[in-house]
């Protein structure tokens, strides 16, 4: 969904807050010791491209079928846009949900959650590339801490300039790179 050209002004810009964060200190760095994973969080407050990839016709079409029902307020909005970066050493994320942090605790029955991920770099397998467990998002709860191995897992192969999505209740996790 995006070009090449998209993809390398993107990439370099998101690099470049990057770089400014974790200069000016305000940087959020995770991933145990070796803090190899930075999340730029709020992109659509660092600059104006941010803004236009969620107003692009194909997000607000899928986002409108998503989410479609009747209601009196919006659909959908917005409730984070954000940038994660694994360097090289960067180990996997822990398995989870996306807007529920309590385990045990049944999600609910709607949809609550789209992740709409705008791949800035080859997702591979070797580079800490999304894995899901499919169908977890008809369990309606959060995974278990080891109740499942990374075999059980797919990994999210795609190139630089697609789109993946997958529903907020996916069980997933970022892989190592």
């Amino acid at each position: 969904v995006l070009s090449a050209e998209e993809v390398e002004k993107l990439r370099d810009l998101t690099l470049f807050i990057a770089k400014e964060e974790e200069q000016a200190g305000v940087s959020y760095r995770y991933g145990g010791v070796s803090n190899s994973l930075q999340r730029i969080y709020n992109l659509i407050s660092k600059h104006p491209v941010y803004v236009e990839l969620l107003e692009r016709p194909l997000v607000k079409e899928v986002l409108e079928h998503y989410f479609a029902r009747d209601n009196l307020h919006h659909k959908y909005v917005l409730s984070s846009f954000q940038s994660n970066i694994i360097y090289p050493g960067g180990k996997a994320q822990q398995l989870h949900v996306d807007g529920w942090s309590f385990s045990g605790v049944p999600l609910p029955k709607w949809s609550t959650r789209l992740n709409v991920n705008y791949l800035l770099t080859d997702w591979t397998e070797n580079n800490g590339a999304t894995m899901l467990k499919p169908g977890s998002h008809k369990l309606f709860r959060c995974p278990a801490p080891g109740e499942i191995s990374d075999s059980e897992l797919t990994k999210v192969i795609a190139p630089k300039g697609s789109l993946a999505l997958w529903t907020g209740h996916t069980w997933h996790k970022s892989g190592t790179n």
